[in-house]
């Protein structure tokens, strides 16, 4: 099965140093095409605890176009991975147009992209 960008996938995700893995959602960002040529996607981390750090975004039912989460949930812009799309284990739904391009301006202000022409 091939996932679009801006679904709400579970999936194992793995910690920073590598040293295990843990069972998450997280937000598909690659593209359409590349999801359905790759066997891979581009995803970002979900929580459900609150650190208070930069790029962290809420995200409730009201940012979901379809499906829901389990309780309301934080967006980590921080933490961008590549992942296998054989290891999803569920489907929670579609995050809206306007939560994904917060996620984008998120992440852009990460990686400090200069200004757009």
């Amino acid at each position: 099965m091939h996932y679009r960008q801006r679904d709400v996938l579970l999936l194992p995700v793995p910690f920073t140093n590598l040293s295990s893995r843990k069972v998450r959602p997280v937000i598909v960002l690659s593209e359409d095409k590349h999801n359905k040529n790759s066997e891979d996607i581009v995803v970002i981390a979900v929580t459900s605890q609150s650190h208070g750090r930069d790029y962290e975004i809420a995200l409730c039912s009201e940012h979901m176009q379809t499906g829901h989460l389990p309780k309301a949930s934080y967006a980590r812009a921080d933490k961008i991975y590549t992942l296998s799309q054989d290891i999803v284990r569920k489907h929670y739904g579609t995050v809206s147009e306007s939560f994904h391009a917060q996620l984008i301006q998120s992440i852009d202000k990460l990686i400090a992209l200069p200004e757009r022409i």
